[in-house]
């Protein structure tokens, strides 16, 4: 009667250390577990690169936390500051025309003297 396992006696004899690999198979998996190697060190590298990028970006956001800061209204403060920076270099330029104005009329008047 058949117990229905299998008699290892019975399997047959085409296990890995039985046939060694031929020469093209071998090279085969050489560059393919070379090429996994070499993938695995790049993704290491991008990880790590990643890990160090993460850690400056949360650095900076624990110092603009203490600023306690809302971005929206930095933004909006800048634009007003910059409004105003213009404003006040038109003021400038139309000081600096008022006085090449009263340069020259001083020039003439002393030139009549």
């Amino acid at each position: 009667m058949s117990s229905g396992a299998a008699n290892p006696t019975d399997l047959p004899a085409t296990s890995a250390a039985a046939e060694p690999p031929t020469l093209p198979e071998w090279a085969h998996l050489e560059r393919a577990v070379r090429r996994l190697v070499e993938d695995y060190a790049a993704w290491r590298r991008r990880a790590r690169q990643a890990e160090q990028r993460a850690a400056a970006l949360e650095a900076a956001l624990r110092r603009l936390g203490a600023d306690a800061r809302d971005p929206t209204a930095l933004a909006a403060r800048l634009d007003a500051l910059e409004a105003e920076n213009r404003a006040l270099r038109a003021r400038l330029a139309a000081a600096a025309e008022g006085i090449r104005r009263v340069v020259a009329r001083l020039d003439f008047l002393q030139e009549e003297r």
